[in-house]
């Protein structure tokens, strides 16, 4: 990739020099710009959505956009961290430093309570590439269609949202640049061509630890468990990392043909010792006219990622927070400290003698054709083949004790992924844009096939010291666990949307239908129909409103659909421990199927359906050298047929069933505020963007809440989905509870009251039967973030300083605080663990505790996304035009009561990547709110960039 580079500057070089040439321009390149470019205008003419632009000003739905110029500063690991905290109604949540962890997007609130959902990302206008797929520089705008008025036009596979990404390649805009010789100001020279350079340097360090003992601090405690060591376990696990980027850009050609592209290269550290990789991007668009008065304009490219990574698990960390201060790393004898004692293992042991690798290649080829037919008729063709392969390894070594497996235990994951998208579009116009009355109608055939395949191997028996994932086909005849699942399917759909507008440009009316069908349903529901309506009302045009100031009511209705994308029609493989439960009149029943693998052929198993309603005002208003817009938004959705994992005991330990909950459903409503102001002065010009939003989520019924059925069959109603594992050691009691009607995510736990003479704590009785058990349960916070809050700061002086911070904030959300549980106090005295000690500890505690409100933290906060100052510098010679110097600091402040590592919101439960759980399936989705030790400490960096503009 590097060789590749280098050639290419090389050839656009020489280009860049053939091309100069006298122009009698008079626009230069080194001034602070106007307002409206360097903070672009949120109501630009139409907005590239849904299978084709839509003018803004008829949008009846909720959109969020993003460009680059906004984005947050700093090395990012992902690309939605460039918008994250920027828009209201959108959650982007990674807890911990992982460098390599896919953060969590949420849209308007949870959109299933099993399901994995991701919103559908749309890369340059193809459907379905995961964002990892591009580089974070590459972007240069990201767009949210946050209801399923925006979303139903995309099917089944847009419930959890969609989001539109626009990158360098395909961006419009004039291609060169005209700009003076700094030695003779009276020259200028014109360019075909632009180029940039841009590097960037962060490092990284461990921002919040546990508050763990010392030696001297645990010797007080335990002054007769002395191993002679003072040894920091996490310092011992961890580094101070420093990651790199480098990319170019660049665009060239004449007015008939155009090419742009860019390439990256990221290589990545984490705080974690072993925790690195590269990331390698590429991404190429080649447009030509093929008749000068653009009636056929023809496209092609290309875009792909390649990553080679290796990670530590997340046990390390765990086990650096148990350990005792006193033990060496290593004994004596020159091998690994270890005590005999169950449960407490040397996290460098974890560290050193295990390998965990994900290699992952994603690659892209697309072609597009836009015709212009008449006037007010155009047409499409667009077809693009993605091919994905990801191989995931974990091995661990004969000496590593943490697996209790002499010979070592290995698995390996093997995905193959090739999917097919074919769009045909056709569109026409009538009447007269101009006089605010026209009619707009566009219909297309959308043809989607997916081939999957996935290989999961595991071995114990070895016959070499050392492996990675790449070396399990060496495995001996016999030894693997080996398992293959192949599927594939098609998702043929049709559909339509239409825009009239009318009554002197004073009402605009808009809808969408989609007819989908699936080749993974049955003939009873492969055909689905999605439907969406809204209606605008101007009332800038009512009020005669003067200038460009613009006021604009809407409301909008739409249907959208999400279903697994499972092994079979009717099961998945995967680790759940369904810790859920589901009350119902208060009483909670446990409930078995004598046989519920004979019932499931009778099933239907349909898609989860999200109906929304969405009301709302836009407003847009100038001033003499100022401008604010924003929003204002209410919205309510529910989600009906959830589908829900059902434990098949005579079927192995993870395999699941999935089938429909019949009566109830799931449902989100809350309110959206966006406000950007933007002042155009003298000496500077200055961007300020608030956003906020409130969501509540709730489990609701059809019907009588004693009467629904688990499935459909009305001969087997379910009252309760009884947990298989507890958070932390919490004695089998889970912390996950459903009440139907009531908020969604709860935490739940007995309620303390005080502490017996022997050190127990004792708990509040509640249906006083002389037991604690699972119906004493009592609400004691909520997982889910009821507020967030974003706030951006921007200001560019004409010098070329400019100066940014990014602030948000969650707000109302609990954590249940798993670290404290397990090491706050301490139950089993012979074992050498060591011992937490927040803020909230009580030393009357002699024993651990069940889940309670000391161990539920309110964890609000506030944090400082980013902070950058920096400066553009004129050049303007015959090579370089401009160099942009900036420094950023990202996340250096938290503000927060939270005793644990991190405030972040837990949407699943991470598992830890242990030996008998598979490497792909690493989320627990019905259990939010769980704080555990086992993962990645929270982190600060600090990022120098470097961009040259050539």
């Amino acid at each position: 990739m590097q060789k590749t580079f280098t050639l290419l500057f090389l050839f656009l070089f020489s280009f860049l020099n053939a091309q100069e040439n006298p122009a009698a321009d008079t626009s230069i390149c080194c001034t602070v710009l106007p307002v409206d470019t360097l903070f672009p205008k949120p109501t630009a003419p139409d907005i590239d959505i849904a299978f084709g632009k839509v003018y803004r000003q008829n949008i009846s739905g909720s959109i969020a956009k993003v460009t680059s110029e906004n984005f947050n500063q700093g090395l990012l690991q992902h690309p939605l961290f460039s918008v994250q905290g920027r828009m209201a109604g959108v959650q982007i949540t990674r807890p911990g430093g992982d460098p390599f962890a896919v953060p969590e997007l949420r849209i308007r609130g949870l959109s299933s309570i099993y399901l994995l959902s991701q919103p559908l990302y749309v890369i340059d206008g193809i459907p379905g590439v995961p964002l990892t797929t591009v580089a974070p520089e590459d972007v240069v705008s990201v767009t949210v269609l946050k209801d399923a008025a925006q979303t139903a036009i995309y099917g089944e596979s847009g419930a959890a949202g969609v989001v539109l990404v626009e990158t360098k390649a395909r961006q419009g805009g004039k291609i060169g640049s005209t700009y003076w010789l700094r030695k003779d100001p009276t020259q200028l020279v014109e360019r075909s061509f632009s180029l940039s350079f841009q590097n960037k340097i962060g490092v990284e360090s461990v921002a919040a630890a546990p508050p763990v003992l010392d030696r001297e601090g645990y010797l007080e405690l335990r002054p007769d468990l002395d191993d002679g060591a003072d040894t920091d376990w996490l310092r011992s696990v961890s580094r101070t990392a420093v990651s790199r980027v480098t990319g170019i850009d660049f665009a060239t050609g004449r007015q008939r043909l155009q090419l742009r592209g860019s390439g990256y290269n990221r290589e990545l550290e984490g705080v974690g010792k072993r925790t690195r990789g590269t990331n390698n991007f590429g991404n190429f668009n080649l447009r030509t006219d093929i008749f000068d008065n653009r009636m056929l304009i023809a496209e092609g490219g290309f875009f792909g990622e390649d990553l080679d990574s290796s990670f530590d698990q997340l046990e390390t960390f765990r086990y650096a927070t148990a350990y005792s201060p006193t033990a060496p790393v290593f004994a004596d004898d020159g091998n690994y400290f270890e005590y005999q004692q169950f449960d407490l293992f040397n996290p460098r042991v974890i560290q050193d003698l295990s390998v965990t690798s994900k290699k992952r290649n994603n690659s892209v080829i697309y072609g597009k054709l836009d015709a212009k037919l008449r006037r007010f008729i155009s047409g499409s063709f667009n077809y693009s083949v993605r091919k994905q392969r990801v191989r995931e390894g974990i091995f661990i070594s004969p000496e590593n004790t943490f697996t209790g497996i002499t010979s070592g235990l290995g698995k390996h994951f093997d995905e193959r992924r090739v999917e097919r998208n074919l769009e045909v579009k056709l569109k026409a116009l009538f009447g007269s844009p101009i006089g605010n009355r026209f009619f707009d109608l566009s219909a297309g055939y959308h043809y989607r096939k997916i081939a999957k395949e996935n290989i999961l191997t595991t071995s114990s028996f070895f016959t070499q010291e050392f492996f990675t994932f790449e070396n399990f086909n060496g495995f001996p005849t016999g030894a693997n666990n080996s398992s293959n699942d192949e599927f594939k399917y098609n998702m043929p759909a049709f559909w339509s949307r239409v825009n009239f507008k009318t009554f002197r440009g004073v009402l605009s009316v808009s809808g969408s239908l989609r007819r989908e069908g699936s080749s993974r349903l049955t003939p009873d529901t492969d055909k689905l129909m999605y439907k969406s309506g809204g209606v605008c009302l101007h009332i800038d045009r009512i009020l005669k409103f003067a200038n460009k100031n613009k006021l604009k009511a809407r409301v909008a209705y739409g249907e959208s659909g999400n279903f697994p994308e499972v092994f079979a029609s009717r099961q998945i493989p995967v680790f759940l421990s369904n810790t859920l439960i589901i009350v119902v009149n208060g009483v909670a029943t446990a409930f078995e199927f004598d046989d519920p693998a004979s019932r499931f052929p009778d099933e239907v198993m349909r898609p989860e359906i999200k109906k929304e309603l969405t009301a709302g005002v836009d407003f847009e208003f100038y001033f003499k050298k100022s401008r604010v817009t924003g929003s204002l938004s209410a919205f309510n959705n529910r989600i009906e047929d959830l589908i829900f994992p059902f434990r098949v005991e005579r079927f192995s330990s993870f395999s699941v069933l999935l089938n429909n909950l019949d009566d109830i459903y799931l449902e989100n409503k809350g309110l959206e505020f966006d406000l950007q102001f933007v002042r155009n002065g003298r000496k500077a010009n200055y961007l300020s963007s608030f956003n906020m939003d409130y969501t509540y989520s709730s489990m609701q019924s059809t019907g009588n809440p004693g009467d629904f059925n688990f499935f459909r069959s009305e001969d087997n109603p379910v009252r309760v989905v009884l947990s298989s594992e507890p958070a932390g050691r919490g004695g089998g009691f889970p912390v996950s509870v459903i009440r139907l009607g009531d908020e969604f995510g709860t935490v739940n736990g007995f309620e303390y009251l005080e502490t017996d003479t022997d050190g127990r704590p004792v708990y509040r009785d509640i249906n006083e039967d002389g037991n604690i058990e699972i119906d004493d349960n009592v609400v004691l916070g909520n997982a889910l973030p009821r507020w967030n809050v974003g706030w951006t700061q921007k200001i560019a002086w004409n010098n070329g300083w400019h100066l940014g911070l990014g602030l948000r904030g969650s707000y109302g959300h609990s954590l249940y605080n798993d670290v404290r549980q397990e090491f706050e106090t301490n139950d089993l005295p012979d074992l050498q663990t060591n011992f937490l000690r927040t803020g909230l500890y009580n030393e009357e505690i002699k024993t651990r505790q069940q889940p309670n409100q000391n161990l539920v933290e309110n964890a609000g906060f506030t944090a400082i996304d980013h902070f950058t100052i920096g400066r553009k510098i004129c050049i303007n010679n015959t090579v370089i035009r401009s160099l942009n110097i900036a420094f950023t600091l990202q996340n250096p402040f938290w503000l927060t009561n939270y005793t644990g590592n991190d405030p972040t919101p837990r949407y699943t439960d991470p598992y830890s990547t242990r030996a008998d759980v598979p490497v792909l399936y690493e989320y627990e989705p019905l259990t939010p709110g769980l704080d555990r030790a086992a993962h990645y400490p929270r982190t600060r960096s600090f990022v120098f960039s470097l961009i040259a503009e050539m």
